[in-house]
């Protein structure tokens, strides 16, 4: 049986890294490929365990030597990691685009397209993006998001399939019980917060709370308290902040960028959508205290996209049954 290793950069707890342990999860357990995690970092500290608290639940093994050029075997990369394209060379290797937008910002040092991404423009960014696939042979591509098939399928990238990921049931059941709500409006300070810190100087009276240092119960909390969300941020991917605000109750505002502006990653109505530009501060300030004043009649909007978030987990399943006989993982049965 073939073995895939999914890199994933080590003590990370954010939404990239829970969708690579979500897989690594379904592989092991309900369809039985032998998967590891494979945590790289580097500045490992020795003294300190790769796995986030928050994934410890989906690991029970993992590898961290860089030793696994096996040519049976395959090397998930999420797109953020580029320079793991170049460093591994016998491994049949794949990508798995969580975003778009990580792979044009990447900060490390180590990294070799670094100083080319911080110093040329956009198109020949894209040109490298494009030369970096073809020339380190990627098998195939999986994204997260429909922004990003489509940005991949925009520029002549073949063998490019959906594998995305889901909120977690332990969650959505915490959040389908319904609490009292209350007039106040959740931002995440890390998107955006630009454009929302100029929302919340021009109406004070708002109660505005930053999602932020934040345990999974608190933050649980504070959605089925709260009537709304609000996220003007880039929104790379199929990002989780906002299908959690929504399992738990919020009417939430997003901008128009990146998986927003399409209606398959985040299918609500444009009502609820805005461009994140000065001109508009006013009318969404309006739009916002509407929804406050008429929380009922708005959610029910919600209803939709609700029902859609819950079944993302079996269709996570079938998208993985894809992925497996795509990379021949397990043998056939005789």
């Amino acid at each position: 049986m073939k073995i895939i290793y999914i890199a994933c950069p080590a003590y990370v707890g954010s939404g990239g890294p829970e969708a690579l342990h979500q897989l690594l999860y379904k592989l092991r357990t309900k369809f039985q490929v032998k998967a590891y995690i494979f945590y790289f970092d580097y500045n490992f500290d020795l003294d300190k365990s790769p796995v986030n608290q928050l994934f410890s639940n989906y690991v029970n093994e993992y590898w961290v030597t860089s030793i696994i050029e096996d040519k049976s075997s395959v090397l998930l990369i999420p797109e953020g990691y580029p320079e793991l394209f170049r460093k591994y060379f016998k491994i049949k290797k794949i990508v798995w685009w969580l975003s778009v937008d990580n792979f044009f910002k990447i900060e490390k040092k180590t990294n070799p397209f670094n100083f080319f991404f911080k110093t040329h423009s956009i198109f020949n960014q894209i040109k490298l993006f494009i030369s970096i696939l073809y020339r380190n042979k990627i098998a195939f591509h999986f994204t997260q998001s429909y922004y990003a098939y489509n940005f991949l399928s925009k520029f002549g990238i073949r063998n490019v399939f959906y594998l995305s990921d889901y909120i977690s049931p332990y969650f959505i059941d915490k959040c389908l019980i319904q609490e009292l709500k209350k007039d106040i409006v959740l931002f995440n300070p890390a998107k955006g917060y630009d454009f929302t810190k100029k929302l919340i100087e021009f109406d004070k009276k708002i109660s505005w709370f930053p999602l932020s240092n934040l345990k999974l119960s608190e933050l649980q909390s504070l959605m089925k308290t709260a009537k709304m969300y609000v996220d003007f941020g880039s929104h790379p991917g199929k990002d989780r902040i906002p299908r959690e605000a929504v399992l738990c109750g919020c009417v939430i505002f997003t901008s128009k960028n990146g998986s927003a502006k399409n209606i398959f990653d985040i299918p609500i109505s444009d009502n609820y959508k805005f461009n994140s530009k000065k001109s508009n501060i006013e009318s969404i300030i309006e739009n916002i205290n509407s929804v406050l004043q008429n929380y009922d009649s708005h959610k029910n909007n919600f209803e939709y996209y609700k029902n859609i978030i819950v079944k993302q987990e079996e269709l996570f399943e079938k998208e993985i049954t894809n992925l497996i006989s795509l990379l021949k993982l397990k043998e056939a049965e005789a």
